[in-house]
């Protein structure tokens, strides 16, 4: 499953165990504690999530050279094993964990991401909606006094 992997990929997928100066966390964490709370900022931040996994560049047909069976077995190990634990996995098994959850990770995060843009244009069509019957019922006591 590695074997389209560049030494430089594998190196950035090893390097997603190690803890990041600028958010004081590993890479690997930080892509699974997405914001769920529809808001601009939260949907920026799934964004930059996104963007960050695209940049892997990990090939998303690799699913199909392995068995559904064991590719399920692999995302679940990548969703429940933190970081420190998976970092002592040999090279082969932590490579093959991380590539198999961070390709179900972009999925999830692009569902995630329409989901909370959906609920976000929702919003504002329900506050625009409200302001709309608001304008029009203070226009009516207006109309109704100009026409007494």
């Amino acid at each position: 499953m590695l074997s389209d992997c560049s030494a430089e990929q594998l190196e950035l997928f090893d390097g997603l165990l190690k803890v990041d100066s600028a958010i004081r966390q590993t890479r690997f964490n930080w892509l699974r504690s997405t914001p769920d709370a529809p808001g601009a900022d939260n949907l920026v931040s799934l964004m930059e999530r996104l963007a960050f996994v695209h940049s892997l560049a990990i090939n998303p047909r690799l699913q199909t050279r392995v068995h559904s069976t064991r590719w399920n077995q692999l995302v679940r190990e990548g969703d429940v094993t933190p970081a420190w634990l998976a970092a002592d996995f040999n090279d082969g098994r932590r490579r093959t964990t991380i590539v198999a959850h961070m390709n179900k990770l972009g999925q999830k995060l692009t569902d995630d991401a329409v989901t909370m843009f959906a609920k976000l244009i929702g919003r504002l069509f329900s506050h625009a909606a409200a302001k709309q019957k608001q304008r029009h019922m203070d226009a009516r006591k207006e109309t109704a006094t100009a026409l007494r």
